[in-house]
């Protein structure tokens, strides 16, 4: 058997919270010296303190750990509840390092606010399109990566040459968080009209509908990754508060250059706003 402070190198654990453990009950020392108090742990009880510490990490609290251990759960149930945790782990910090990437663009835009961006702006008409994708509220932007990834895999095969551009559509306010997304392709016109659906393995229904035709788009291209985007509708929101016009419904983000694992920065989006004539142009002198 091992004193406490041995068995604490061997388990790379903290006395102290070996001691907390025995206090409320969840790992008892194996013998306790009735004279003396010192604690004595044996290196059997090492899995039952890794099933702990793991439980613990996963964001169990004691009580949920205690009854976890009384119903004896299986590694293979720990190891998925870990898998799971670290999936979440993983997301979290995306979007931390997509906050920090914005927090860089929009220090540039701080940067060059003054800079002249009118020449940036075109405009431009927009046919009706047909479309096929999906609409959902995603709790973070990068729960959108793996969906899209499953468009690229099915889409390709089911809609061949006719498949066209990766398009997005943010509903409502902008939101890092719970936000409203409509994305999927473009779909050329002589498409099959029965597919009109398209399952995912993921489930997802994709459905077709058409995208209605808008007479005048304010366009702009963003170069690089999806933090960049403030920069780019920066410069849209000057030239609109420079010119006679007002945003006119949902914007578009089509994807001219869509993005790929450790290229994002060649990513190419043009971007495009409906508009429409706020006030007359004034009458000659």
């Amino acid at each position: 058997m091992f004193k406490i402070g041995d068995f604490s190198k061997i388990a790379q654990t903290p006395v102290s919270q070996l001691r907390y453990y025995a206090d409320i009950g969840l790992l008892e020392p194996a013998e306790v010296d009735p004279f003396t108090g010192y604690r004595y742990y044996r290196a059997s009880q090492l899995p039952r303190l890794n099933r702990i510490l793991v439980l613990k990490e996963l964001g169990f609290s004691l009580d949920q750990i205690r009854r976890a251990l009384a119903d004896d759960i299986a590694a293979d149930e720990v190891r998925g509840m870990m898998r799971m945790r670290k999936a979440e782990i993983e997301r979290s910090l995306d979007a931390e390092v997509q906050r920090l990437r914005m927090i860089e663009v929009r220090l540039q835009q701080i940067e060059h606010e003054d800079d002249d961006v009118d020449d940036a702006v075109v405009l431009k008409a927009v046919p009706a399109q047909r479309f096929i994708g999906l609409r959902e509220t995603f709790a973070q932007l990068t729960d959108t990566l793996p969906v899209v990834q499953e468009m690229l895999r099915v889409l390709p095969g089911r809609l061949g040459p006719r498949l066209g551009a990766m398009t997005a559509m943010l509903h409502g306010s902008f939101t890092l968080e719970n936000a409203d997304i409509e994305f999927g392709f473009t779909v050329l016109a002589d498409a099959d009209d029965a597919a009109t659906r398209i399952a995912l393995p993921s489930a997802r229904q994709l459905t077709m509908r058409e995208l209605p035709a808008v007479e005048t788009m304010a366009t702009v291209a963003r170069v690089g990754s999806f933090e960049n985007n403030c920069r780019s509708y920066g410069a849209l929101g000057r030239w609109v508060e420079r010119s006679d016009y007002a945003i006119d419904g949902v914007a578009r983000e089509v994807f001219v250059q869509p993005p790929r694992p450790g290229c994002e920065d060649e990513t190419v989006v043009e971007i495009q706003v409906p508009v429409r004539r706020a006030r007359s142009p004034a009458l000659p002198a």
